[in-house]
């Protein structure tokens, strides 16, 4: 019984951070009329990459600059301020309606269908992997895990390990943005240093990239 809560534990902070990253740049979206106008799949898809350069900037910033400690707290008021903002101007839910478009043929839409429907089962298969097997890239497991452990560790970006030139980094010069959203999931969510934790941080990432490809193509 305690590794099943574990196991559930593991996967409500997972899939809790992913969500969390969006809901922080779903409500961005709501200040970019261009973004606010989409469908709501392909707003979600730039919220996304939204939310990790704002929580990740956000939080790399206070930490080096400020001096804040890379705890649960900083993050999560990190995370709710956009949120806050969106929801004071009363634009977090509400949408505008995209421009009508040309009515497309049987054919394209029939490949439109097959096309979301081969991303949506090849995207949920990788996310499934994420959640449920531990790492076993290269490198994740030399490069920006590593960092996030010294990170979190240290509570701050400029953690000891990474600036004693003694430490043996696999590569030292590697931008802190993703060990960054890594501690950020796992202090918001009070984890341990579980590597399956920000495994769907990265995992999510494929079906954005599909609805971005498919947005700006279209």
């Amino acid at each position: 019984p305690g590794r099943a809560v574990s196991t559930a534990a593991l996967i409500v902070a997972s899939l809790g951070s992913v969500a969390l990253l969006a809901a922080c740049g779903f409500a961005l979206t709501a200040f970019v009329p261009s973004l606010r106008k989409k469908a709501l799949a392909r707003r979600l898809a730039w919220a996304y990459l939204l939310g990790l350069a704002y929580v990740g900037v956000s939080l790399y910033a206070l930490s080096h600059w400020a001096g804040f400690d890379l705890r649960r707290g900083t993050v999560l008021t990190v995370s709710a301020v956009p949120i806050a903002l969106a929801t004071w101007r009363g634009r977090l839910v509400r949408g505008e309606g995209e421009r009508p478009r040309a009515r497309a043929s049987r054919i394209q839409r029939a490949a439109c269908v097959a096309a979301a429907g081969a991303g949506a089962l090849v995207s949920l298969a990788v996310l499934s992997n994420a959640v449920s097997s531990v790492e076993s890239g290269f490198d994740p497991r030399m490069t920006w895990n590593p960092a996030a452990a010294y990170v979190r560790a240290a509570l701050t970006v400029d953690a000891p390990a990474l600036l004693d030139a003694s430490v043996y980094l696999q590569n030292p010069r590697y931008p802190l943005l993703l060990p960054v959203l890594q501690v950020a999931g796992e202090e918001g969510f009070d984890t341990d240093d579980d590597e399956r934790v920000p495994r769907p941080l990265y995992a999510v990432l494929l079906p954005v990239l599909l609805l971005l490809v498919f947005d700006v193509a279209e």
